[in-house]
């Protein structure tokens, strides 16, 4: 055991030495030159070092050892704390040895040098008055002079340990007298200050299990002062007492004195007695600020850490376990009030070699305390926690075999060990399955926190065990705490939902009892509990909302000051997750966000932000603080937060370019493997919506998701194609990719996410024909479910994509009656008409309804009036109503028109030939059309030059000469024309006719016609119209126009040869027939 202790002791300075506040007891080698008694002292205590190790001592050692000891002896610089370590190391190690041979009678001499001279009692006197003679002008506070600062203490150190020990292993089964009469007075103490009294009047004969009980009854009278606190919050202040503080020190040196000397069965209720004080102080009276400025030491705990390793192997279990519960008792106030951690990692590394050795002695509840303690204080210990979980389940097999006694377990053992090795993040399969099976024979005993309690701890492991019947633990829990819930705390009831939600186990009928049970007890509810059962009903929503009514209404009667920055990120993200609507509600966590905006987190901003974008609720300057929190933390953002703050800020439109230019950044150095698809997602889909361009990210997202499709949702995969085809971010392979994804599913489900999808293609103009036939074949199954507006969506994309399939236009006509017709927007009449006049779809009913809705409309913007007319004019479908009413429109905002939408607008009233007097009656849209003469492409300068003819047909306001040169260039270059199949082979039947056909020839009107023959002084166009002519059998607007203004123009008749009729022919013989009879009627 000696070299476990020494190992040990050896780990603890170096993680003691490694911390940056320093103990009181503890001198570091350069502050000695500044230390009030200088060098000199420094070395006195070496010196006494020195005296301390005997020669035979020093022989036993290792030679490592003996070289970190000599050094003392010669006086050489070292530290203070070094050198106190050391000698305890050595000291500890040889008395734990001596003892263990003989427990009654140790010899001090066989390790421990005397000085020359024996010290009195005096001398221990004069120490005790000088500390608490220093200490009544200036309290314990840590930085201060300890007992060692006592030039005497260490020369009679050495002999008084000794006599007390020997003292009282002589006395150690004989009862004392005044020991009795002592305890006695101790109990006719009603106050601290009588007690501290009693306690100093009796210093001098208090031994340490009597200075336990003198901590022990303190604490029990701090517990009723604080109970009473609790009850009179008005509670007048105990005054400054210096008597008091100056008998708290002595009273805590004698105790430091009592944990080096004291028997190790002592140290244990020593220390538990001292953590127990700690537990009951309330902390606002001076007497209670003095017990903590002296009990929240951390050299005190580090001594008695010491202490405990060096006596662990005659420690039992029951007093392991009671230094270890004090340990995590001081721990949290420690770093609370002191900011300071204590490290008992090496304690814990004794308690489980400690644990290994002496399997069997250890009861389950001892098992317990132990990993909560060791959970509590933060050790990260595995070797611990699996010693525990081995020796319990073992155990739990023994008794299953009837090797062992069967042991009475209780609820609290078994919830506090699930608890510990949860919330330590230990979860042993076997362990959380063991302590299921020995649970579900008691749940009956089980009181509601308990129930709570088991719950929490198996929802933190992500565990439900099953029974042997089907059943699971979750199952049992519900059945048996239902009918207990009315004796639930407000944790209790906060707890077990978060529990069920955090499973992803929903039991309608325990969260309705527990809601119900909640409602009538809001008031009782703390903040984090009220954000919890928000959390947990915002996963599976009750069917009424009342609840949320009932918290909203509380969380705005109470304010929202207490709530932390997480439990307020919690709650607005859980009301926005179920869509409640409550404005007070929000307007109060809009107030209390931005003023604890600076507490946020990466996650606090994620939440928040992304639940005022989800409600809808404007908070321009909550959305501001949070910026400015984000851009300076956002290295600390997670993959969701990152997505999280991005979407949201995209989604309200403050497009902040200091923000997204850092979240680009930070996701740039982030690897692939930290982003969950759905994460890619959003944030593909924030910058999406960006108005300025980062192409770097929409490239960067293909090469890390292009692989791993196939573990994208459908969903993922729609948004992702829709927010590369809004971007602008053009990738043939991406969206190829995307589309056989798709069509390799074949999910027939979501016909709005198929509706987006084919906009999504069609924008991007990529084409992939099966993902198109599935995407109609889906949507025709499912039209009855699309309204007006997906309707004019499908529609359009299909046209644009030219992607034919009659049966989906069809549908889409025939479901488009007039209430649906007279509910679209103008954008979506003008899209439906455009789509079905760029597909050759001849639904005359449908362009009826279209133009009786566009009629009665005032809101359409020049573009929409510019296609909805082109539309028409197109299919050659002229509504005289319709274009005179645009007329108006158009010329009021004439000013506002594009190039594109100008040269649209003027072919459309070419081809309807409709009177449009206030439109080109005037100036002012010749002179728009000069404007912008070098912004027409070449579509528009020949839209312009057929306008331009019919205006001269009709002598009305023609082009500019400038303007009007240009147009009719660019409509002769664009006449000339590649032959068709089917014009070649006409122009071969009319040449075998002996006819000598002239063909492509160009007009002076400007366009080119197919062949020109001359019989007689007559000539003859000829037209061989294919499919792009015609809409049904009817010609379209630009077949229309050619027609009429050829023959108004160049006087020349035309004879079409539709390419149906001319299909049909199937000898020479007919088509010779066919061109004749054709030529015959027109000449």
């Amino acid at each position: 055991m000696a070299w476990r202790v020494q190992r040990l002791h050896s780990q603890f300075i170096v993680a003691a030495s490694s911390r940056r506040t320093r103990s009181p007891f503890s001198f570091s080698p350069s502050s000695i030159d500044h230390h009030p008694r200088g060098r000199g002292h420094h070395l006195q205590q070496q010196a006494w070092l020195s005296s301390r190790t005997s020669d035979e001592t020093l022989s036993r050692l290792s030679a490592r050892q003996s070289e970190e000891i000599r050094p003392l002896r010669s006086a050489k610089r070292l530290g203070r704390r070094e050198s106190d370590q050391i000698a305890q190391d050595i000291f500890d190690a040889r008395l734990n040895d001596s003892a263990k041979k003989n427990r009654n009678n140790v010899n001090i001499d066989a390790f421990v040098r005397p000085r020359a001279s024996e010290p009195d009692r005096k001398n221990i006197n004069e120490i005790e008055t000088f500390f608490t003679t220093r200490h009544s002008k200036n309290r314990y506070r840590g930085k201060q002079a300890s007992l060692y600062s006592h030039p005497r203490y260490h020369e009679s150190s050495s002999s008084f340990i000794a006599s007390s020990l020997n003292k009282r292993s002589q006395n150690k089964h004989t009862p004392n007298a005044d020991a009795v009469g002592f305890c006695n007075k101790l109990r006719n103490c009603i106050t601290i200050g009588d007690t501290v009294q009693l306690a100093v009047d009796n210093l001098d004969a208090l031994s340490p299990r009597d200075t336990e009980k003198v901590w022990k009854h303190m604490s029990t009278l701090l517990g009723k002062s604080s109970r009473n606190t609790r009850q009179h919050q008005h509670a007048t202040p105990m005054k400054h007492n210096e008597k008091i503080e100056h008998q708290l020190s002595s009273l805590f040196q004698h105790t430091l004195i009592g944990i080096e000397t004291c028997h190790p069965s002592d140290l244990s209720f020593i220390a538990y007695a001292l953590a127990n004080v700690i537990k009951a102080l309330p902390g606002s009276r001076h007497v209670e600020r003095c017990l903590n400025s002296l009990l929240l030491d951390i050299s005190l705990w580090e001594m008695v850490q010491i202490r405990s390793i060096s006596v662990m192997d005659s420690l039992g279990p029951k007093a392991l376990v009671s230094l270890a519960w004090a340990f995590a008792t001081v721990s949290q106030p420690l770093h609370v009030v002191m900011r300071q951690s204590l490290d008992v990692t090496p304690f814990f590394r004794g308690m489980e070699l400690t644990l290994r050795e002496r399997k069997g002695q250890f009861t389950s509840s001892h098992l317990s305390n132990i990993a909560w303690s060791c959970m509590t204080c933060r050790v990260a210990n595995p070797l611990l926690f699996n010693a525990i979980s081995t020796e319990f389940v073992t155990r739990r097999s023994q008794e299953d075999k009837g090797k062992t006694e069967m042991e009475d377990l209780d609820a609290m053992t078994l919830c506090q060990l699930a608890n510990s090795f949860a919330k330590a993040g230990h979860y042993d399969k076997e362990l959380f399955e063991s302590i299921s099976e020995c649970s579900i024979p008691i749940l009956s005993s089980f009181e509601a926190r308990n129930f709570s309690n088991l719950a929490y701890a198996f929802a933190l492991a992500k565990m439900n065990p099953k029974c042997e019947d089907g059943a699971t633990l979750f199952n049992e829990i519900e059945n048996e705490c239902m009918p207990k819930l009315h004796t639930a705390s407000p944790q209790n009831m906060a707890n077990l939902l978060w529990a069920y939600a955090t499973l992803d186990y929903h039991c309608p009928d325990l969260f309705h009892a527990v809601t119900q049970e909640a409602m009538g007890r809001l008031k009782e509810f703390q903040p984090q509990h009220l954000s919890n059962v928000a959390w947990a009903l915002s996963k599976y929503p009750p069917s009424s909302m009342e609840i949320f009514d009932a918290i909203s209404q509380e969380v705005v009667s109470r304010g929202l000051q207490s709530f932390t920055a997480q439990g307020l990120a919690i709650l607005a993200h859980s009301f926005a997750t179920v869509g409640h609507i409550h404005p007070q509600f929000w307007e109060c966590i809009e107030k209390a966000a931005t003023q604890k905006s600076s507490e946020f987190g990466g996650i606090e901003c994620a939440r928040i932000s992304w639940s005022f974008a989800t409600i809808g609720h404007p908070a321009d300057d909550l959305f501001k603080a949070i910026e400015k929190v984000a851009i300076a933390n956002i290295g600390s953002f997670n993959s969701q937060g990152l997505a999280n703050l991005a979407w949201a800020f995209s989604s309200v439109g403050y497009q902040s370019m200091p923000l997204f230019g850092a979240v680009a950044e930070n996701f740039l150095k982030m690897s692939a493997s930290q982003f969950k698809p759905q994460e890619m997602t959003m944030l593909i889909l924030a910058f999406s919506r960006l108005d300025a361009s980062h192409p770097i990210i929409f490239q960067e997202v293909i090469s890390r998701s292009i692989a791993q499709l196939d573990k994208y949702t459908v969903l993922d995969l729609f948004n992702m194609a829709i927010s590369y085809a809004k971007a602008g971010h053009k990738n043939d392979q991406w969206m190829v990719a995307i589309a056989d994804e798709v069509v390799h599913r074949s999910s027939s489900d979501c016909q709005h996410m198929h509706t987006g999808m084919l906009w999504a293609y069609a924008t991007t103009r990529v084409s992939h024909r099966k993902l198109f036939h599935f995407l109609c074949d889906a949507l025709l199954k499912n039209l009855n479910t699309l309204d007006g507006e997906e309707i004019a969506s499908t529609a359009w994309s299909l046209a644009s994509l030219n992607h034919t399939h009659h049966s989906l236009f069809h549908a889409m006509a025939e479901s488009s009656d007039e209430a649906k017709v007279n509910n679209f927007n103008t954008q979506s009449l003008a899209n439906m008409a455009w789509a079905y006049s760029t597909a050759r779809e001849a639904k005359p009913l449908l362009f009826d309804l279209i133009a009786n809705a566009a009629i009665t409309r005032n809101d359409f913007s020049p573009q929409g009036i510019s296609n909805l007319l082109w539309a028409f004019a197109s299919a050659g479908h002229h509504n005289e109503r319709l274009f005179s009413s645009m007329a108006i429109k158009a010329q009021q905002s004439i000013d506002k028109f594009n190039s594109q939408a100008i040269a649209n607008l003027a072919w459309a009233y070419a081809v309807a030939d409709t009177d449009a007097e206030c439109l080109f009656g005037n100036d002012a849209f010749v002179n728009k059309c000069f404007q912008k003469m070098d912004d027409f492409d070449s579509e528009g300068l020949c839209q312009l030059h057929q306008w331009n003819i019919w205006q001269k047909v009709n002598s009305a306001n023609v082009l500019p000469p400038t303007l009007e040169k240009r147009c009719r260039d660019e409509m002769n270059e664009r006449s000339v024309q590649h032959k068709s199949w089917l014009q070649k082979d006409v122009m071969l039947q009319l040449k075998a006719m002996g006819l000598e056909p002239n063909e492509e020839v160009l007009t002076r009107s400007g366009y080119s016609i197919d062949a020109i023959i001359e019989m007689g002084d007559n000539k003859i166009g000829i037209e061989v119209d294919g499919p792009s002519h015609f809409i049904g059998h009817n010609p379209n607007g630009s077949t229309t126009l050619k027609r009429r203004l050829v023959t108004a123009m160049d006087n020349i008749p035309l004879v079409s040869v539709p390419f149906w009729e001319w299909n049909e022919l199937q000898s020479q013989e007919e088509k010779h027939q066919y061109l004749k009879l054709k030529l015959k009627m027109n000449c």
